[in-house]
């Protein structure tokens, strides 16, 4: 009876780092058993202030193509992967809506305003949805999203 699940955390925890390839390899397995699931997955929610290019190659395509997830949260990463564009193409194609939390990519990440990669999200016409991420923790709302 599972119709969906969000899998989130700290992408530079350690375990998230070091068993990301492990953890999509699960996800991947489970999808292959019931490929109606709705997986959300946080991915690309990293820089090069926490973790190393070889880490943020590819990270999204994998959320993606082994995550089989509908929608990216964050995705702040895009211009680091490896064929960005073809990624960008494929969440097009496939309608993978990328979640993006503004005020939140600012405060952790300190992404912001012509830096932030929404630009990019649009420009390829990627679906984008604005959230306001760890609102009980940022004290953020979609009104301060969008007036970002």
């Amino acid at each position: 009876h599972v119709v969906a699940f969000n899998i989130v955390g700290p992408e530079d925890h350690f375990t998230s780092q070091t068993h990301f390839q492990k953890q999509m390899a699960i996800i991947d397995r489970l999808w292959q058993q019931n490929q109606q699931l709705n997986i959300t997955l946080h991915g690309g929610e990293l820089t090069q202030q926490f973790a190393s290019p070889q880490d943020l190659k590819d990270r999204i395509k994998l959320t993606i193509q082994k995550g089989h997830c509908k929608r990216l949260g964050h995705g702040v990463s895009i211009t680091e992967e490896e064929n960005a564009l073809l990624v960008l193409q494929e969440m097009k194609s496939k309608r993978i809506a990328d979640e993006v939390c503004l005020s939140s990519n600012e405060k952790i990440l300190n992404v912001k305003g012509k830096e932030h990669p929404l630009h990019t999200y649009l420009k390829y016409k990627v679906p984008v949805v604005l959230g306001s991420d760890d609102c009980g923790v940022n004290r953020a709302d979609l009104c301060e999203e969008f007036f970002l």
